[in-house]
């Protein structure tokens, strides 16, 4: 019959089968498993119908079961043609057409008579050999998928008891060859396995008393005489009680290895009988001898050493390896059991080829490639579904040296014992049971398996998944490494193996684009008809993408960047595409675990859900490191030793258990620029996981008031030194801990209000400075529905810096309108009570309100000025006292001699914020007496300093007010460069005064060069982007109006700019903003003239240099007497003058 010569079958564990190449192949569900596992254990011989029914179907077939079983072999026909496997159907049933030697049963039976005839001859080496080649080819329960099946369970209990008979021979052997030591932990198990079976006990006691045990051997004596009472109520066999009085006498033949009684064994008599109890071979092919026949007894009739027996037909190493995956060379020469003889080519090696295309990862594997050059052991480490294995897969096939690569995947690998096994059969030298006792890298095991290495000369050999077995990895790498000088190894594992010369390559998410790319990919291939490339970013028609697509190629980024860059995770996510769209599958990463379940059946069940990923890395934790893993969950971006020894409470170990959390891939170790500091952090996904562990503990409420206590103290301890020269450092802590802030913030107004405002509070300097003035809004505004607007005892201060920050964006809600009344008679009295706890207070309180109308006020400054002993406070006060003389009085030089006071205090401080504030306002204070140089040095100090602060809002105003310069001198290149950059800095907070500023600057820009659609457009978009409610926003909005006043009379637009001025006028009402009232005047003279009334004209302009001696003036006005009589009035005058012409126009 065409018999297959490339396809092996397995049903020593679950039903399976590989190609030549060591490639699963799929194979259905059950049902057509139980068919093939029922015709491969009568491999190449007819299975009746009769037993084909009742071994499929039992008692109680379906009414239609020949067209059911026509059906089951229908399909499994359509599964194995694709690889040439066939099944023969004919009259009497059907045949599978497979050589026994291709189904693990049947060579496992007869490995297993060729071992006990070796045995029986008295050729204990042999036997061993072939003993250890056939229990290689066990991989689990037997059948294990198809136990249900009515034949199956018979089967079990057969080949079962098999495998113990070719374990009690194989220690037999093992013991007539004196190495009893290495046995103990085998029968051990085995006898665990078995307790009532007696022989195994026997040998177990005999080895035991050979390793110089007795006391032991005669403690497995009495296990059994107890259970053998308890279970059966009977004594040891005679021949065990013989065993136990030699023991006890000290027989000195027990530690003679002694050569196996003759006879034969028993192990292989019952062959692999089919299901129905037909013969079936366990060698050659259809049609032959058999050398086992069912009930036989024996595996032969002949006597022990005859022609027959002596030379035992056994499995090539490679044939072994192959029911694991292993790829098989078929023309590798080979010993008896499998062994290479000495000058043979070793069998060829094929590395696994995997179904999907690699993406991406080029510079990794560069350096991957140059570690591999420089040194011999190369580990890549990261968490799970980092890509480890794929990328790992790629460096070997790319591998150049002569010897080849070989790939061992570890990741089923529990023990020492299955290390060597399966490491012995990826190099097709399979030999089971060789770390069975030994030790991991001890002398019997390195010398088993470094003459295979050895003889692949520059061989690269992969070892994947390293981390459930990292102690006996490493040390049996080690000593192959000192053991082969040319071997290089490439091992993936969560942790380093911590060997002599190890290179770490950590490897990291994949890079933005990458992500992208691999997400597109898979989707393509779950999605038929899906354009790929439409969801590439990178892709070079990307500008013309319609609106959904759009949002598709927004959605996609969200997950990859959701995903950490994880590949696995980011393919499970594509795979969703069979039912959501990217954006569904976005708005659901709150739950990612529920959702990353749609995993390949064919992938290892740690690979096919999110979840399973990491809980492969939490169940190989110790409890101790379980705790810490999931207390860091609570903080929210990273945290510092000091943070974890607080919040997690681990006492003193808490530095090696997160060394170890940082070995293991589950904690990412990093230094910030410019930190003195290691700090760490976890991708989301583990955090996620953590966290999930965190609440299954019932831990999280307690955990987060520990985050929470933790950094109200740093945000306490931090508030008063961001007002010294230490400001930077505390700053970039407060950065550093920005989103743990953040969450300390939301759970304290969800737990602890009183907390919340002093938290809030403590962030609004930090906010503040950092160029952050609508961070707290949101937080500020749930605090406040929590407190429901009531100012708490003790707590004015926290309470209006609170209401300042709900209202940052713009007082936009009657709830914030009342809050703020809630505030002003509060801070009628604390503007008076210096020092205040929080000195920030007043800085941001100005802004809202303005600059005070009264006089008197001015005088209380003063006094408070006098009495004042903080530095730092008078400095601010010098500072209010400019803004006073300026906007009250138009007193410039008065104004400038404060700046130049509160500068000086300010530096002796070392604070970099107020240093910028008094710079700015110098800019502008030397800019209005002509003196360009002098306010760009200014200017391009505060710049400076401003940067170090790392402050976009205060870079963006130094930037616009130096446009204003460029703009009196008619640089309008540098003007517009200038608020170009301040509207790119600004733009991506949203509304801010800044951000409207600039944007009329640009209107500014545009109305000069006659274009008017675009400054209209522009001023529009000022207006849109000024903080409504606040008396900053309100001049921001009269100088918008006053733009495009000018814009309508460049058009000749006369009523639209008559009413412009009056709705600037009506902004302006209560008189405390001179210079925009000087700004008003000189529109007005403008207006004047359009209407041909030049000496009114005269007499504004007049009025204008009153109330801000920057505004321009024409050469004939210094001989008009309008002129002269307007420049004469008071600025309170001149701005009742002002207001009357409008009233009156």
């Amino acid at each position: 019959m065409g018999q297959n010569h490339g396809v092996r079958f397995g049903i020593l564990g679950t039903t399976q089968a590989w190609n030549d190449d060591g490639v699963e192949l799929p194979l259905g569900g059950p049902g057509r498993r139980a068919l093939l596992a029922l015709l491969l254990l009568d491999a190449g011989r007819t299975v009746p119908t009769e037993r084909l029914v009742d071994g499929l179907y039992g008692e109680e077939p379906p009414a239609n079961v020949g067209n059911a079983l026509q059906s089951q072999v229908s399909r499994l026909r359509g599964t194995l043609r694709p690889v040439g496997v066939g099944i023969e159907g004919g009259p009497g049933g059907y045949r599978v057409l497979t050589a026994p030697d291709e189904v693990d049963a049947h060579a496992f039976a007869r490995l297993l008579a060729g071992g006990e005839s070796a045995l029986g001859g008295g050729d204990a080496a042999q036997a061993f050999t072939a003993l250890t080649a056939a229990l290689g080819l066990w991989r689990g329960e037997p059948l294990s998928d198809v136990g249900g099946a009515p034949f199956a369970a018979g089967q079990v209990v057969r080949l079962t008891e098999l495998r113990l008979a070719a374990v009690e021979a194989r220690a037999e052997a093992g013991l007539a060859l004196g190495r009893a030591r290495e046995l103990i932990a085998e029968l051990r198990s085995a006898v665990a396995e078995e307790p009532l079976r007696e022989p195994l006990t026997a040998l177990l006691m005999r080895a035991l008393y050979a390793s110089d045990r007795p006391s032991d051997a005669l403690a497995a004596h009495a296990a059994l005489r107890d259970t053998l009472a308890d279970a059966l109520g009977t004594d040891p066999s005679p021949e065990l009680a013989d065993l136990h009085l030699a023991i006890l006498r000290a027989d000195p033949s027990l530690r003679a290895p002694r050569a196996a009684a003759g006879g034969g064994g028993s192990a292989a008599r019952a062959g692999v009988a089919g299901a129905g109890g037909g013969q079936a071979e366990a060698g050659g092919s259809a049609g032959g001898s058999s050398p086992a026949t069912p009930g036989s007894g024996h595996a032969s009739s002949a006597a022990p050493g005859s022609a027959d027996t002596a030379a035992v037909p056994g499995l090539g190493a490679a044939e072994t390896d192959s029911w694991h995956g292993g790829a098989r060379s078929q023309d590798a020469p080979r010993g008896e059991f499998g062994d290479l003889g000495p000058g043979a080519t070793p069998p060829s090696l094929a590395l696994p080829r995997p179904l999907t295309s690699f993406v991406g990862r080029e510079a990794d594997l560069d350096g991957l490639a140059g570690a591999l050059r420089r040194a011999r052991l190369v580990t890549l480490t990261g968490p799970g579904g980092t890509g480890k294995t794929r990328l790992a897969l790629e460096a070997a096939a790319r591998y150049s040296g002569a010897g080849g690569a070989c790939f061992v995947d570890l990741s089923r690998v529990v023990d020492a014992a299955g290390l060597g096994t399966t490491l012995l059969g990826a190099l097709g030298v399979r030999e089971a049971g060789v770390l069975a006792a030994a030790g991991p890298g001890s002398g019997d095991a390195v010398d088993r398996i470094a003459p295979a290495l050895a003889r692949r000369g520059d061989l690269l050999l992969v070892l994947d998944n390293c981390e459930q077995i990292i102690a006996e990895s490493a040390a049996l790498t080690e000593q192959l490494l000192l053991a082969c000088p040319q071997l290089r190894v490439l091992a993936t594992s969560r942790e380093p193996l911590a060997v002599p010369g190890e290179n770490v390559r950590p490897l990291q998410p994949l890079p933005v684009q990458e992500a992208l790319r691999l997400f597109a990919e898979r989707a393509a291939a779950v999605r038929p008809g899906l354009d790929s490339e439409a969801l590439d970013p990178a892709a070079p028609d990307n500008a013309t993408r319609d609106a959904a697509t759009a949002e598709d190629v927004a959605a996609v980024a969200e997950i990859c960047r959701r995903l950490d860059g994880l590949p696995l995770a980011i393919e499970l996510a594509a795979a969703r595409l069979r039912l959501l769209t990217p954006r569904q599958i976005a708005d659901r990463l709150d739950d990612r675990f529920r959702l990353l379940t749609g995993g390949s059946r064919t992938a290892q069940p740690r690979q096919q859900t999110l979840r399973a990923v990491v809980d492969w890395s939490w169940d190989l934790l110790p409890e101790a490191e379980r705790t810490l893993l999931r207390r860091v969950s609570v903080f929210s971006g990273g945290w510092s030793l000091a943070a974890a020894e607080v919040v997690c409470a681990t006492g003193p170990d808490t530095l090696d258990l997160l060394g170890a959390l940082v070995d293991k891939s589950l904690v990412v170790a990093y230094q910030p620029a410019g930190a003195g500091e290691m700090r760490y952090r976890m991708l989301e996904t583990v955090r996620a996981y953590a966290a999930d562990q965190l609440a299954a503990a019932d831990e999280d409420r307690e955990r987060a008031d520990a985050h929470l206590a933790y950094f109200l103290h740093l945000a306490e301890t931090a508030e008063p030194l961001l007002r010294t020269a230490d400001q930077l450092d505390w700053l970039a802590r407060l950065t550093a801990d920005h989103g743990n802030l953040d969450a300390a913030l939301r759970h304290a107004t969800a737990t602890d209000t009183d907390r919340a405002l002093d938290l809030l509070a403590c962030l609004s300097s930090y906010w503040m400075l950092r160029g952050l003035r609508t961070e707290g809004r949101l937080p500020a505004q749930r605090l406040l529905a929590a407190i429901g607007g009531v100012i708490p005892p003790g707590r004015e201060q926290q309470f209006v810096l609170a209401v300042l920050a709900a209202i940052s964006g713009g007082l936009d809600t009657p709830e914030l309108a009342a809050y703020i009344e809630t505030c002003r008679p509060v801070m009628n009295r604390l503007m008076f009570e210096h020092p205040l706890r929080f000195p920030y207070l007043v800085v941001l309180w100005a802004p809202f309100v303005g600059v005070p109308d009264d006089v008197s006020v001015v005088e209380q400054n003063r006094l408070a000025d006098e009495i004042l002993t903080d530095p730092w406070y008078r400095s601010l006060l010098h500072f209010g006292l400019a803004f006073q003389h300026w906007f009250l009085h138009a007193d410039a030089a008065a104004a400038e001699r404060e700046l130049t006071q509160g500068l000086r205090g300010f530096e002796e401080q070392g604070d970099r914020w107020g240093m910028v504030m008094s710079l700015m306002e110098l800019a502008r204070a030397r800019g209005r007496q002509g003196d360009r140089a002098g306010a760009s040095a200014c200017t391009d100090r505060a710049l400076e300093l401003a940067g170090e602060l790392d402050s976009p809002e205060d870079m963006a105003e130094l930037l616009w007010s130096r446009s204003e310069l460029s703009l009196r001198a008619d640089d309008l290149a540098s003007a517009e460069g200038d608020l170009k950059r301040a509207v790119a800095l600004v733009e991506p907070f949203g509304v801010s005064d800044n951000l409207a500023c600039a944007r009329l600057g640009l209107a500014q820009v545009a109305r000069r060069r006659g274009e008017f659609a675009a400054a209209r457009e522009l001023c529009a978009q000022a207006l849109a982007s000024r903080l409504v409610g606040w008396s900053s926003g309100e001049g921001v909005q009269a100088s918008v109006l006053l733009e495009l006043a000018r814009v309508d009379l460049a058009q000749a637009e006369l009523p639209a700019a008559r009413a412009r001025l009056r709705e600037a006028a009506s902004v302006l009402r209560d008189g405390r903003n001179l210079p925009t009232y000087g700004e008003l005047a000189s529109v007005l003279a403008d207006f004047a003239l359009h209407e041909g009334r030049a000496d009114d004209a005269a007499e504004l302009r007049g009025v204008a240099t009153v109330l801000d001696p920057v505004v321009p003036t024409t050469p004939t006005d210094a001989a008009s007497p309008a002129f002269t009589r307007g420049a004469a009035h008071s600025p309170r005058a001149a701005v009742a003058f002002v207001t009357s012409v409008v009233g009156n126009s």
